[in-house]
């Protein structure tokens, strides 16, 4: 747990606030779209020794999609 706490921190350290690249036209706002995040986080989390993965899984059948931070200490 020490180790995954001290990587958290260095990866909240390393992100910066992603820009906001996308519109949602109802609400008139901007947002990060998927992509935007994922290229802004993708070397913060391999320097920190971290790695993020999606999986889609049926429950009962119910679909989600399920999101994993793993850092490489397992």
């Amino acid at each position: 747990m020490k180790e995954i706490t001290k990587a958290l921190l260095e990866f909240q350290k390393a992100v910066k606030n992603p820009k906001k690249d996308a519109d949602n036209p109802h609400f008139r706002s901007k947002f990060v779209n998927l992509d935007g995040l994922l290229k802004e986080i993708k070397k913060p989390l391999i320097d920190s020794n971290l790695f993020f993965c999606q999986a889609f899984e049926t429950r009962e059948g119910v679909d989600y999609l399920v999101s994993k931070l793993i850092h490489i200490s397992g």
